[in-house]
């Protein structure tokens, strides 16, 4: 049993009744969502999954499936629907996928040939099993628990292996550094972004909070290109989150609507941004608004999260100081990450099991021990804050 499952069956046993999960027409409590984890894990074990991807937008079940994975021992491959059909078709031949689990099985019928499997369970939520018999098994790098497929500008998605211990090491320093108790976390970036999987699902589960995930259309988040900032704004107001993780151009619309004269629910304690280098001068604005907003960095090769500002530690124009769980260095003017590196990329088994991560980011720390970043050493799929700005 994992720490995160540990402390689900620590709070069934004290508050089985306490909602944990959050959605635009329910609200499932401790108990539901363990009897949910648990039948989802038998179906998908009666139906010999091995490698299962995940493509879907945000709802209760995304969160449900990911969870029974953990508990099934069963590799999840998460694919965001704002990938294009090219990639999609590329990731789930390249991770040797058996079997998705969607909400778009029009859309899936058109990349890949499969057959629909019996799912009992994921009917209530619109969730179709599709097994996928023709696609070949590729070799994973030993205890390959979930597969994030980076987008990078060039090239296609690249596969970056992880366990579940490298996640929930992530999810804990920043529990740590974050230090909101019984967190209410809004999803507002799609649940296949490593960081909102990650710090807007499992931080809150591990410290006794609840997550709370409309559907996309709710949030105003509709696509890559899509950006509904009133429709975020309602959603803001109307749900009382503690804590939201934005892409810049989310940051912007809400910093421009505050001096339009919107006032930001009260609630809100912790508001990360990351997906792009964002201004000095937005920071400010933002903290002047009255928006607790810290900037932080990572990449996908590391889980996510590596450095962040915080309460009682932030440096606007920084990317914040190292989390407990890594040690980052520059080494030729370029930041190199070691502690909770990935097992591996897919396509590159002769450099499996890497003991430090050269990220390609130019860096260096000031005296207090914050980190800037200062540029490409080259183009890779490094990404800010492990999200890529769209």
């Amino acid at each position: 049993m994992n720490d995160l499952f540990a402390q689900l069956a620590k709070r069934l046993a004290t508050c089985p009744d306490s909602i944990i999960l959050e959605s635009a027409d329910e609200q499932l409590t401790t108990r539901e969502l363990d009897s949910s984890i648990q039948s989802f894990a038998d179906s998908l074990r009666a139906a010999d999954i091995k490698r299962l991807s995940l493509l879907a937008g945000n709802s209760p079940a995304w969160v449900i499936a990911d969870l029974a994975c953990q508990l099934a021992d069963i590799c999840l491959v998460p694919l965001p629907h704002f990938f294009s059909d090219t990639q999609l078709s590329h990731c789930i031949e390249n991770a040797g996928i058996d079997a998705v689990l969607t909400d778009d099985p029009i859309r899936l019928s058109k990349i890949t040939p499969g057959h629909v499997v019996p799912f009992e369970c994921g009917e209530k939520y619109h969730m179709m099993l599709s097994s996928l018999s023709s696609v070949p098994q590729q070799e994973l790098p030993a205890g390959t628990r979930k597969i994030t497929f980076t987008s990078g500008s060039t090239g296609a998605p690249r596969g970056v292996c992880l366990n579940f211990a490298q996640q929930l090491c992530v999810a804990h320093a920043l529990a740590e550094a974050i230090g909101i108790a019984n967190p209410r976390h809004l999803c507002l970036l799609p649940l296949s972004t490593l960081l909102e999987n990650i710090g807007g699902v499992y931080v809150p589960l591990l410290t006794n909070g609840s997550v709370i995930i409309p559907p996309d259309a709710d949030t105003g988040l509709g696509g890559s290109a899509s950006l509904n900032i009133p429709i975020m704004l309602q959603a803001l107001v109307r749900l009382q989150p503690t804590s939201i993780i934005l892409l810049p151009q989310m940051l912007v619309g809400l910093v421009a609507a505050i001096e339009d004269g919107w006032t930001p629910p009260t609630s809100l304690k912790f508001v990360a941004v990351g997906g792009g280098k964002v201004s000095t001068a937005l920071i400010y604005l933002a903290h002047n608004a009255g928006l607790p907003v810290y900037e932080g960095y990572g990449l996908s090769e590391t889980a996510s999260v590596t450095c962040l500002n915080r309460p009682g530690c932030n440096l606007p124009g920084s990317a914040g100081k190292p989390l407990a769980h890594v040690t980052v260095q520059i080494e030729d003017n370029e930041v190199i990450v070691s502690g909770n590196t990935f097992l591996g990329y897919l396509d590159d088994q002769d450099n499996w099991y890497p003991r430090s991560v050269a990220t390609g980011d130019l860096g260096h720390f000031d005296e207090q021990g914050f980190l800037y970043i200062s540029g490409r050493k080259k183009c890779t799929s490094s990404k800010h804050c492990g999200l890529s700005a769209t």
